[in-house]
């Protein structure tokens, strides 16, 4: 990987097997923005436009990622079912 790819992942749609989903995360929009310049982002370009249907693209962000701490904090304010 890439300086700055913290994860790449392909998918392939089990019921459409022509549809192949690419999911990449990274460490920092800068990190993104100099993939998004450099040669290998030019090679995956060149295969997208191989493809018979303009492919779909997002960019999406996430401003914080928290793990364990966040979902036991959350269960502690959980209210028991009433009757």
């Amino acid at each position: 990987m890439r300086g700055g790819c913290l994860a790449c992942r392909a998918y392939q749609d089990i019921e459409e097997p022509e549809v192949l989903t690419l999911i990449q995360e990274w460490a920092s929009w800068d990190a993104l923005e100099h993939y998004l310049r450099s040669e290998a982002f030019r090679r995956v370009v060149a295969v997208m436009e191989l493809a018979s249907e303009r492919p779909e693209i997002w960019f999406d962000t996430i401003e914080t990622r928290e793990g364990f701490e966040r979902l036991s904090a959350g269960l502690d304010t959980v209210e028991p079912e009433r009757p």
